[in-house]
């Protein structure tokens, strides 16, 4: 990605700036707003190494086998993810639009989003604990029932997740990019401590924990 900024992208972008009167101001501008955007790239990047790290610990310490069921099982909640990242995009323009206006409604609008969130999570894993082993045997085969408490645990992390996403969401909003990159990287910073000891004690079921 930084080769095709280099290459690619800031090429064209300074061409057109070249054509502008303003061009020393323009381009100020535009590297002003590179630098407000660093922090959301930071915060994206440590959130991407923070879902793939409980896959490195679970390689390292159970092997290719136990990596290859706990990867399988993960990949069910990514549905709820997907939805929720769709209506959490489909809400950031109306969020910051808000910024206008009483900060009771953002709050209030906020609030709904973060209420929605936990209740649809609550719902999945309501028919994750009734319905789990029969979802695994379905999708995969009987082999991996044995695993419901897997994607027991793996809905529960989705479930505060989906709730978080759209704090995340209303801190972007807020332009409070900094205090984003603070939360994601304390938050990387516990997984980091925590993944081995619980993968070690508990297998799998200590990686989705």
């Amino acid at each position: 990605w930084v080769t095709k900024l280099l290459a690619w992208d800031w090429p064209r972008v300074a061409a057109l700036l070249e054509g502008e009167k303003k061009t020393g101001a323009s381009m100020r501008a535009a590297l002003a707003l590179v630098g407000r955007a660093v922090p959301l790239g930071l915060s994206s990047a440590i959130g991407s190494l923070q879902t793939n790290l409980p896959r490195y610990v679970v390689a390292s310490s159970l092997g290719p086998s136990a990596l290859a069921v706990f990867g399988a099982v993960s990949y069910i909640p990514i549905t709820g993810h997907l939805a929720v990242n769709a209506v959490s995009q489909a809400a950031l323009p109306l969020l910051a639009r808000d910024r206008s206006e009483p900060q009771a409604s953002h709050w209030r609008r906020l609030g709904a989003l973060v209420a929605a969130g936990a209740g649809f999570g609550v719902m999945i894993l309501a028919a994750t604990a009734l319905a789990g082993p029969a979802l695994l045997g379905w999708i995969y085969g009987a082999e991996y029932s044995q695993h419901a408490g897997v994607l027991l645990w793996l809905m529960t992390g989705a479930v505060v997740t989906f709730a978080s996403v759209f704090l995340g969401t209303g801190t972007t909003a807020r332009g409070r990019y900094k205090s984003q990159l603070g939360i994601t990287a304390w938050s990387f910073a516990v997984v980091a401590i925590s993944i081995g000891p619980l993968t070690a004690r508990y297998g799998l079921n200590g990686a989705a924990g």
